[in-house]
């Protein structure tokens, strides 16, 4: 009976052969293939983020498969990591958002982010989507009132996202609209 439920976890697929990786859910005695697009191809040596919103699921018993689909040839390696679930929270709108400045926003094409008094000496900016999906990542390490960065969001789904800071401060929060 959990609101706000997605099930979370991080992909490696590395090789010139990768193959696919496929996550479904059993509702209600049937499985439901491909809950989200599959992934497929060699991503290289890094980790990635993945996550299912689990809502259409509220108040159902369910059970989550990972299909993993090989390549053709010895070169692909697939594992997973880090596998549960959390609860996606609203974010505070008066949270630190006058030391986050973003503009345009709505954005279309390019955003920009300035810091503003927020210390931004070894922080991270993170831009994450409505499931809690990391889509862009920055390490910044510049003294306060100077940090200002453009984005391009065109690759970026219409919709909204959450724009995290995070330093040995704590974590402030701004939203981001993408046309």
């Amino acid at each position: 009976n959990a609101s706000n439920l997605f099930f979370r976890y991080w992909y490696h697929m590395y090789g010139n052969d990768m193959g696919e990786l496929h996550v479904d859910i059993l509702s209600n005695g049937v499985w439901v293939n491909d809950v989200i697009p599959a992934v497929s191809g060699n991503f290289n040596d890094q980790w990635l983020p993945g996550s299912v919103d689990l809502n259409p699921y509220s108040g159902q018993i369910i059970n989550v498969r990972f299909r993993g689909i090989t390549g053709n040839g010895w070169m692909s390696d697939l594992a997973l990591d880090d596998i549960g679930v959390s609860t996606f929270t609203s974010i505070d709108d008066n949270a630190g958002l006058a030391n986050i400045n973003v503009y345009p926003n709505p954005a279309t094409d390019m955003v920009h982010i300035s810091l503003g008094n927020l210390q931004a000496k070894d922080a991270t900016i993170t831009i994450l989507d409505a499931l809690g999906r990391t889509v862009y990542t920055e390490e910044v390490n510049s003294p306060a009132n100077t940090y200002k960065t453009e984005i391009d969001v065109n690759l970026f789904e219409a919709g909204a996202y959450i724009i995290q800071v995070e330093n040995n401060s704590g974590i402030k929060n701004s939203k981001l609209i993408v046309n």
